[in-house]
């Protein structure tokens, strides 16, 4: 994508104006514009240009060359100038303070005069800006650091530190680590010589604001030897390891330097371990609890063999070729060969491959590109063309209207360079997925045409303005040849300044649908989006470091269907809502991790649950892992309800004891789990549960079985016999008492899930397909009821789960669909900006989404009432 760029640069004081800019008299400043429609420049008479749509700002600087002022003119969503001044210490000229910027009216790009008053009013507090304090040194180097905000201000002691120090006498291990030139000896020798002695390592100690500490240890060359986190008195040490030439080989987690020896199963299920060629060149690398990894590289340093532990077994190589230029043109699988053997073969050899007029065939396709080296590769995978179109390329879509580049590389405007055309081939059969890109004449790319297994057709044509902003985007699908087209069409408005302000929509004949409709403050950040033609009108408030904190206003919803609120450092709850764990405190935090979550939301009934607010609150440790996520009944926050406990991690990380409590709506709380995981390295191989409670964890301490590429392929607890993986490592199908097998595209692109389901009327096969983000389901309604409430045949103990899939839907709960299925394909939705488009009902599904992206509460427009309905919502245990 090109642009066009005025820039003026002023070195020496600048008197008068420019282009209608009144720039500030005997100051220094750097001014620049870009169009964002076409202009032609006029030298006699710059200003006839002003009216055009642009993008101006200028930068004022000292004698120095400092920045002094920033400003971007008329660059907020009003149009007001956007201004940021800088601030120099007058005794040591360094920068002690960056101020946020504020926002003034036709400054025209005049230097202004903002106080830090100024400053501070315009943000409601009393230090809107991060402040830095250095040590007194040449090197300058700072020791604590304030951001803005008075939860943060440098003399509330809620900011950061930092301490430049030299390791004391026995403080850390020594390891040291030798590489063998020998290929046949993968690891290095590694031993613990001694612990480091006094003085020899420079040693960083960084406090954060909510007062933990982690520590990094660096030699005189500047590499990184231990990492340390501070958990109260347990020290968590993270060792790295380098050989003779300075290479790292070998990375030593907590839970393997806390062993007195580091023997060879520390290693292989704790360790990760690397080596090198004679060129620095990574050729084997080995992650915790996963086989070897290998790699050969040819003369020119490029990846062509690559291999993990479960190919190795199958003497399998993945090979990728290239063009002179470094492209990839085709990528495959071949056999045969150890490692050495094939890096001897290609060490003095560019393995690339060129355009070739026949090509040669391999799985159904015939490859316009020569074969030269490794040509007995059996399977192709995908293949990537260049420059021009290959053979059998269609006619450009009739959807694409704009003038196309031409793939005539001699002509002045080409292709030449472009990708033109990717094809990549479904991982269980030989049909494939063709992709041709399409160009306007700026070589801007403006469509694409993707021809999917089946023949289908999608079509994506892209409309850009001059600047190269979306304007619109229509798409037009078809699963098979023969199947009826489904048109959608999105448009896009913006202002002048490129601000997003509509998003709509539109399906087929249907009429458009004003998706969201956006309002921003003048910091740019999104302050209310009115979502399906305002069927909801959703505001939005940030804290002054730009961190969300209000999804509406979760004490006056009105007619508002969900809030949100995220308190960082205040807690309204009670500090310890769990009277059995009396040391895990909700704290208020300073550091960005979340205090509390608060939200309200009304149920598919139409009703709020409760007149307050419900609130989770959240517990840390010392390493910044959570322990506890306590959720709070807003009648009884000391119920102990549906909250997550971890009583124990390992010192790497892994969770080894988590309790769990449920209870129903306004019901008593149940310990659902009481879980132990039995850890080996970082795999879990066991779990058992206390809690003698049939709604939790089903089952409890089966052995949990993995294959050489560490993927789980039992777990007698779940009723998993096996699960089977591709070359990706993507499940292809998981064996249960019903089967799920899912099929994929050579990247890893989901195109379809069969799951059959066997009881006792039979076995019944549903079918799911993905493509380019329209899914189709089998025609089957009534085969499981989807609810919250499960009814326990054996003990008519009925289970609540905050969320539906926490539990496992008994087979006595599966509903008699009356006969065979229906095994026909129909489109059921599509993904939208704001949800997805339920095209079996012929209406939008909006969403409220929390600050993770997780789903709270789906919408949809009552047809009736022209109101919005909730159709589900959703709360979530912390850890998901």
């Amino acid at each position: 994508m090109k642009r066009y760029f005025i820039y003026i640069l002023l070195m020496l004081a600048a008197i008068g104006e420019f282009s209608a800019q009144s720039f500030t008299p005997n100051q220094t400043y750097t001014y620049s514009r870009t169009y964002l429609e076409p202009v032609t420049y006029n030298a006699s008479n710059p200003d006839s240009n002003n009216s055009k749509k642009q993008i101006q700002s200028v930068q004022y600087t000292d004698g120095l060359g400092r920045p002094v002022q920033d400003i971007a003119i008329g660059a907020t969503y009003s149009g007001q100038d956007m201004i940021t001044d800088y601030f120099y210490d007058p005794v040591t000229g360094r920068q002690t303070k960056q101020y946020l910027p504020v926002t003034k009216a036709g400054t025209s790009g005049a230097m202004q005069s903002v106080s830090e008053a100024d400053i501070n009013s315009y943000y409601g507090v009393s230090n809107a800006f991060a402040e830095v304090k250095t040590e007194d040194s040449p090197l300058s180097r700072p020791v604590e650091t304030a951001a803005p905000g008075d939860a943060w201000k440098m003399s509330g002691g809620k900011t950061k530190k930092v301490e430049y120090l030299f390791i004391g006498q026995n403080e850390i291990k020594q390891y040291t680590a030798v590489s063998d030139d020998d290929e046949s000896v993968f690891q290095p020798a590694v031993a613990q010589t001694q612990n480091y002695a006094k003085g020899s390592l420079h040693k960083l100690v960084s406090t954060d604001e909510d007062g933990n500490v982690s520590v990094v240890y660096k030699n005189s060359m500047g590499q990184t030897l231990v990492t340390r986190r501070e958990n109260g008195t347990e020290k968590l040490d993270t060792h790295y390891l380098y050989n003779q030439y300075g290479q790292l080989v070998m990375i030593i987690p907590p839970k393997a330097s806390a062993l007195g020896t580091l023997d060879q199963g520390a290693k292989d299920e704790l360790c990760y371990i690397y080596r090198y060629d004679s060129k620095g060149r990574l050729i084997e690398k080995k992650l915790p609890g996963k086989g070897k990894e290998e790699m050969v590289y040819d003369k020119a340093d490029r990846l062509i063999l690559y291999r993990d532990a479960v190919m190795r077994a199958q003497d399998r190589w993945l090979i990728t070729k290239y063009d002179q230029f470094g492209r990839v043109l085709y990528t495959g699988f071949m056999n045969g060969g150890t490692r050495s053997q094939q890096q001897n073969i290609i060490a003095n050899m560019v393995i690339t491959e060129s355009p070739h007029s026949t090509g040669f065939s391999r799985n159904g396709l015939q490859i316009y590109y020569s074969n030269g080296y490794f040509s007995y590769l059996d399977t192709v995978l995908s293949v990537n063309y260049y420059d021009t179109y290959p053979v059998g390329t269609p006619a450009k879509p009739s959807l694409i209207t704009e003038a196309s580049l031409s793939s005539d590389n001699l002509a002045s405007q080409s292709t030449k360079t472009l990708p033109t055309a990717s094809y990549v081939k479904n991982i269980s059969d030989d049909k494939w997925t063709r992709t041709y890109y399409w160009y306007d004449q700026r070589g801007r790319s403006v469509g694409a045409e993707e021809i999917n297994h089946h023949g289908g057709i999608t079509v994506t044509h892209t409309v850009q303005n001059w600047a190269g902003i979306t304007e619109k985007v229509e798409t037009e699908h078809q699963r098979l040849p023969t199947s009826a087209k489904v048109t959608v069409k999105e448009r896009f408005v913006y202002n002048d300044r490129n601000y997003l302000k509509e998003h709509y929509h539109q399906v087929n004949s249907n009429p458009e649908e004003l998706l969201a409709k956006y309002t921003y403050n003048e910091l740019g950040q999104v302050i209310n989006k009115q979502v399906g033609n305002n069927l909801q009108s959703i505001d939005y408030n940030y804290n002054v470091r730009g961190w969300l904190t209000d999804i509406n206003n979760v004490n006056t919803l009105g007619s508002k269907l969900f809030a949100y609120h995220i308190n960082y450092t205040q807690r309204d709850g009670l500090e310890t809502p769990n009277l059995d764990f009396p040391t895990y405190k909700v704290q208020p935090r300073y550091n960005g991790n979340i205090t509390e979550t608060v939200w309200k939301a009304m149920d598919v009934s139409g009703q709020v649950l409760y007149s307050s607010p419900e609130r989770q609150g959240y517990v840390y440790d010392g390493a910044n892992r959570l322990k506890a996520g306590f959720y709070q009944l807003p009648d009884n926050p000391a119920a102990k309800a549906n909250s997550e406990i971890i009583e124990n991690y390992d010192k790497n990380g892994n969770i080894i004891n988590l309790k769990r409590t449920s209870s129903r709506i306004k019901g008593a709380v149940k310990m659902m789990d009481n879980l132990t995981y039995n850890i080996q390295g970082n795999r879990i191989t066991s779990v058992t549960d206390a809690s003698v409670n049939p709604g939790g964890y089903e089952g409890g301490g089966g052995l949990i079985e993995y294959d050489t590429n560490g993927n789980m392929t039992k777990m007698p607890d779940k009723g998993i016999t096996n699960i089977s993986y591709n070359y990706l490592n993507l499940p292809e199908t998981i064996e249960q008492t019903n089967v799920s097998t899912f099929y994929y595209r050579a990247d890893g692109v989901k195109l379809k899930k069969k799951f059959v389901l066997n009881n006792e009327t039979g076995s019944h096969t549903i079918n799911t397909e993905y493509l380019d983000g329209f899914v189709y389901t089998t025609m089957v309604t009534g085969l499981l009821r989807e609810a919250l409430e499960v009814q326990d045949p054996a003990t008519q103990d009925v289970r609540y789960a905050r969320q539906e899939e926490a539990f496992a839907e008994p087979e006595a709960m599966v509903i008699d669909p009356g006969g065979p299925l229906d095994a026909s394909l129909g489109l059921s939705y599509f993904p939208t900006s704001e949800g997805y488009y339920d095209y079996i009902n012929n209406k939008y599904i909006y969403q409220y989404k929390d600050h993770l992206g997780n789903v709270r509460l789906s919408y949809a427009k009552n047809p009736d009432t022209g109101s919005a309905e909730v159709l589900d919502r959703n709360d979530y245990y912390p850890f998901g």
